[in-house]
C-alpha cells in the first residue's frame, strides 16, 4: 500500500484566502478528509494531541486533542509562502531538516512536509518511505534495539536539504554515523508480532541495506535487503521474522590494532554488545596494540550513556579493563551540542567499576561542550569515572567550552573530568599526568560553588560517599600545563574536591591563571580550588605562579598557593606536609578591610575546622599589578606566618597551624 497515494487523497488542497492573524499571531489549518480517521496498518496519518508543526521557522502550539481538521496556532504573525514540516523537531533551518539517528519504537512518527503560496491551509505529504518490520520470538527474549544501515553509503539520518515546493530531500552528509538509524525497542518478544516502522529517505540503495536485531544479551540477528529504489510515501514491508541469533561472535584478535577496530570497539560498548573480540584472553584486558590516529573524526565516547550530578548512570558505560600499553590515541573531536545534558565526554565517556591504565590522549584531540542545557563533565581520557581505578594516564588534549548555563555544573579536567567513589567502592587515580590545554569561558554562570565551572589540570572534580571505607583518591598526580581560564574553581591539579576525598603527593608545575568575573567569586589555587567535607591534601607541592589576571578587580579572584577555599571541616580535613614556592597574585590585595581572600596556603579558610601541619612555604605574594606602595612581598622565615591567609581573623580562628616552616624551592 502506498502512503503517498493515501496522503494525496486525505490531505485537502490549500485555499486562497489569507490566514487569520490576531494579536496572538497566526492560525493555520492542516485540513484532512474523513479517511484520516483511520490508520494505515498502524501507521499514523491523522493529527493527534501533542502534535506541533514548524512553519517558516516558527513552532506552533501543540494540539490539545486529536483532530481531523487540525488548527495550529502560532504566537507570531507568519508571512506566506508557508514552508512546513512535521514534527517540528526535524526543522533545522529554512532549507534543512534533520532526520534523527535514534528513534523510539513507542513514539513513532512520519516525517511530513507541506507548502502553500497563500491561504490558511497547508497540504502535507510524506518526506520518506517507510519500512515495516514484524518480528516474533520466545517470551524469554527481550529485543533491545533494531539498527538499519545502508550498505552502499547512502544517508539515512542527519541533515537533509529540503526543496520547496517539491518537498524532496537531498542528503547533506557523508558521515558514516548518518548511514544508520537505530530504533530503541526494549520489549519482550512473543508469538504476537512486534511491529516497528523506520523512515527511509527516498532514493536508490545500490547495495541494499541490512537490519540488525540486538537482544538484551548481546545476540544479533542480521537480515540483508538487496539493492532497490524507494519512493517517498511507499510502505516497504519485510517478510515476517522470528528472532534467532545468526551472527557469530567476531573472532578474537586480542586487542585493538587500528582506528577502525577502536571505532568498532566503542560501538560495541555503546550498543551493549560483546567486546570479546578485543580482549587479550591471557590478561582479561582490552589492549591497545598500536598508536592510533583517528584522522580528525567526530568521536562518540566509549560509554556514551548519561550521568547526573548525583552520579546516577543510565545507558552505556565501559565496565572492563582497558590497557593502553603505553600507546597514544590522537586526532579526534568530541562535541557536546547545545542540548547536551548529563553528558560525559572524552575518549571514554563513562566508565563504571572499570580499570583504565597506560594510555595517553594526544594534542590533536579536542573535547568541547556547547551545552546550554545541563550538567556536562569532560576529560581528555575519560569524562566520568565511577568506582574505578585509573593508572598511568596522560592527556595533551584541548578541553574547551563556548557556552554554559547558570547554576549548572560544568567540569573540565585535563585527563579526567569527574572521579567518584560510592559508599562501598573506592575510586583511585594514581600517577596521572596533565599536559592538556584549556579554552574555558564563562558568559552566564554566576554560581560560586560546585554548580559553577570547575577546571583542574589533571582532574576536574572528585567526590566520595565514605571517608574511611571508600574515598576518592588522587595519588602522585602531576600537572605540567600552564593555562588561563574563566572558571568558578580553577586548580593546578584538581578543580574541586567535593567530599570524602584525598589528594596525596600530587604536584603542580604549571602557572595557573583565572580571569572569571562572572561568578560571584572565583578561586584559583596551585593544588585544588575548593575543599569540601572530609577532604585532605597530603604531601602535595605547588611550583607554579597562581594569578587572578584581571587588573583592578578587587571583588573577585581568590588566589592561593595550595587551596582556594575550604567549605567544611572536621578531624579529617587537613593540609599536611605540603609545600608551595610560586608567586601568588590578585588585585584582591586592594580590597577594603582585611578580607583579601589570598594566601600562600589558602585564600579563605571560611571559619572551618581544618589542620595545616608540617608545610613548607615560600615564594611571593601581592597584587596582580604591583605598585611602589604595594609591591610583591617575598616570603621569608620571619613573615610566612603572616601570609597563611589574608582573610579576617574570624575566618582563620578554627584553623590549627602546627610545625610549618619557611623554605625555598629545592
Amino acid at each position: 500500500m502506498i502512503f503517498a497515494a493515501v496522503a494525496a487523497a486525505v490531505l485537502a488542497a490549500g485555499c486562497t484566502r489569507e490566514p487569520a492573524a490576531t494579536e496572538q499571531g497566526t492560525v493555520l489549518k492542516a485540513s484532512l478528509s474523513s479517511l484520516t480517521k483511520a490508520s494505515l496498518d498502524g501507521v499514523k496519518v491523522s493529527w493527534s494531541a501533542g502534535d506541533a508543526i514548524n512553519v517558516n521557522g516558527a513552532v506552533s502550539g501543540a494540539l490539545t486533542e486529536a483532530a481531523e481538521h487540525a488548527k495550529f496556532e502560532f504566537r507570531t504573525v507568519i508571512n506566506s509562502p508557508y514552508k512546513a514540516v512535521y514534527p517540528a523537531s526535524i526543522y533545522k533551518d529554512a532549507n534543512t531538516v534533520t532526520l534523527p539517528a535514534a528513534l523510539d519504537a513507542t513514539k513513532f512518527f512520519i516525517p511530513l512536509g507541506g507548502y502553500t503560496e497563500s491561504g490558511d491551509e497547508i497540504s502535507f505529504q510524506a518526506l520518506t518511505a517507510l519500512m515495516k518490520i514484524s518480528i516474533t520470538g520466545e517470551t524469554s527474549t527481550t529485543l533491545k534495539d533494531i539498527t538499519l544501515k545502508s550498505l552502499g553509503g547512502e544517508q539515512l539520518s542527519g541533515d537533509f536539504t529540503i526543496a520547496y515546493p517539491a518537498l524532496t530531500l537531498t542528503g547533506a552528509s557523508a558521515d558514516e554515523a548518518d548511514q544508520a538509524v537505530k530504533v530503541n525497542v526494549n520489549q519482550a518478544l512473543s508469538s504476537a508480532p512486534l511491529v516497528v516502522y523506520i523512515p527511509i529517505p527516498a532514493g536508490t540503495y545500490a547495495s541494499g541495506y541490512q537490519v540488525d536485531f540486538l537482544n538484551s544479551e548481546g545476540g544479533v540477528m542480521r537480515q540483508s535487503v538487496s539493492a532497490r529504489t524507494v519512493k517517498a510515501g511507499e510502505l516497504r514491508e519485510m517478510p515476517a521474522l522470528a528472532f534467532e541469533v545468526n551472527v557469530a561472535d567476531d573472532p578474537n584478535i586480542g586487542g585493538i590494532p587500528s582506528a577502525k577496530e577502536l571505532a568498532d570497539f566503542a560501538a560495541a560498548v555503546n550498543d551493549g554488545r560483546s567486546i570479546s573480540r578485543w580482549i587479550n584472553k591471557e590478561t582479561g584486558a582490552v589492549e591497545l596494540l598500536a598508536d592510533i590516529d583517528l584522522g580528525g573524526a567526530d568521536w562518540t565516547p566509549v560509554g556514551n550513556g548519561s550521568v547526573t550530578t548525583g552520579h546516577a548512570i543510565t545507558g552505556a558505560a565501559f565496565t572492563g579493563v582497558f590497557d593502553g600499553k603505553g600507546h597514544t590515541v590522537d586526532n579526534f573531536k568530541v562535541s557536546i551540542p547545545a542540548s547536551g545534558t548529563n553528558v560525559a565526554g572524552g575518549l571514554f565517556g563513562i566508565v563504571s567499576g572499570a580499570t583504565l591504565k597506560n594510555l595517553t590522549v594526544g594534542s590533536k584531540a579536542v573535547v568541547k561542550s556547547s551545552s546550554t542545557s545541563g550538567f556536562v563533565t569532560l576529560g581528555g581520557v575519560v569524562g566520568f569515572a565511577g568506582e574505578s581505578t585509573l593508572e598511568n594516564l596522560d592527556s595533551y588534549a584541548l578541553l574547551a567550552n563556548d557556552a554554559g548555563k547558570n547554576g549548572t555544573r560544568l567540569v573540565l579536567g585535563g585527563t579526567v573530568g569527574t572521579l567518584f567513589a560510592s559508599e562501598t567502592v573506592a575510586a583511585t587515580a594514581t600517577s596521572l599526568s596533565g599536559h592538556a590545554s584549556f579554552s574555558v569561558v564563562n558568559g552566564v554562570n554566576t554560581n560560586n560553588g560546585a554548580n559553577g565551572i570547575s577546571v583542574g589540570g589533571v582532574i576536574g572534580l572528585m567526590d566520595g560517599k565514605s571517608v574511611t571505607d571508600a574515598p576518592a583518591k588522587a595519588v602522585s598526580c602531576t600537572n605540567y600545563s600552564s593555562f588561563e581560564v574563566e572558571a568558578t574553581r580553577t586548580g593546578g591539579v584538581i578543580g574541586t574536591m567535593n567530599s570524602n576525598c584525598l589528594a596525596e603527593n600530587c604536584v603542580n608545575n604549571g602557572n595557573i591563571s583565572c580571569k572569571d568575573v562572572k561568578a560571584s567569586n572565583s578561586r584559583v589555587a596551585g593544588i585544588v580550588s575548593g575543599m569540601g567535607s572530609n577532604t585532605a591534601i597530603k604531601g602535595c607541592v605547588n611550583y607554579g605562579d597562581i594569578c587572578f589576571t584581571v587588573a583592578g578587580d578587587s571583588t573577585h579572584g581568590y588566589a592561593a598557593g595550595l587551596v582556594g577555599q575550604t567549605n567544611d571541616g572536621n578531624s579529617f580535613t587537613y593540609i599536611d606536609g605540603c609545600a608551595t614556592y610560586g608567586t601568588i597574585q590578585s588585585d584582591r590585595w586592594f580590597a577594603d578591610g582585611d578580607d583579601k581572600y589570598m594566601g600562600i596556603v589558602c585564600g579563605n579558610f571560611n571559619a572551618k575546622v581544618i589542620y595545616v601541619r608540617n608545610c613548607v612555604l615560600g615564594g611571593k605574594i601581592g597584587p596582580f599589578v604591583p605598585t611602589e606602595s604595594a609591591p610583591l612581598v617575598t616570603i621569608t622565615a620571619e613573615n610566612f606566618e603572616d601570609y597563611y591567609s589574608l582573610t579576617a581573623a574570624t575566618r582563620k580562628a578554627k584553623v590549627e597551624f602546627k610545625n610549618n616552616s619557611f623554605g625555598t624551592r629545592p
